[in-house]
């Protein structure tokens, strides 16, 4: 399962400097009769949070200083948000199994706060991706396709990165996988 960074750098990030690999790792992955890619809907709301975050900020960077709240009660840069949030969730969508991803129960009702307050006091997760793990867990999910090095702390779960910070750091744990060892995690 994909985490919101990258879907993040996938769907939006436009630097061309960076050479984004993750579209042919989801690829591969796709192609792999083993995988099924899923998506959260909290995913969706972290991701338009970001889209937001980071028009906001340009915004700001070539116009007046602006409090967010009110940067959205501007109409056309709403509707640019707008537009890049549904472009890029409906990418999302075309990378993830609309089947399976209907069977990904939401369970945040199901979550107790001890449960919540206890994932985030064993792991460096932030609020968001500690939600995330439980959620992943209720569901059975054992591998997460991420940039955040913080899912190391995440003891029953496998991670799938590029980034080179977390790969060292998962070599020093012993929880480094290779490609194929990561299908096969589970």
């Amino acid at each position: 399962m994909p985490d919101t960074n990258i879907w993040y750098k996938i769907t939006y990030e436009a630097n061309p400097e960076l050479v984004n690999l993750y579209p042919q790792v989801l690829s591969s992955l796709l192609n792999d009769a083993r995988t099924k890619l899923l998506r959260s809907k909290l995913s969706f709301s972290e991701l338009a949070n970001l889209i937001d975050r980071y028009n906001w900020q340009g915004y700001q960077n070539t116009h007046h200083r602006l409090p967010r709240k009110a940067y959205r009660q501007l109409t056309t840069e709403r509707q640019v948000v707008i537009s890049a949030i549904d472009n890029c969730l409906k990418q999302v969508e075309t990378y993830t199994d609309d089947v399976e991803s209907d069977r990904f129960e939401e369970v945040l009702n199901y979550i107790t706060e001890s449960n919540f307050v206890e994932t985030l006091a064993e792991s460096y997760l932030d609020p968001t991706d500690a939600m995330m793990i439980n959620i992943i867990r209720e569901n059975g999910v054992k591998n997460v396709i991420t940039d955040d090095k913080d899912y190391l702390s995440v003891s029953d779960i496998y991670l799938f990165t590029l980034n080179g910070k977390a790969i060292e750091r998962a070599k020093r744990e012993d929880k480094l996988l290779t490609f194929p060892e990561f299908l096969e995690a589970v």
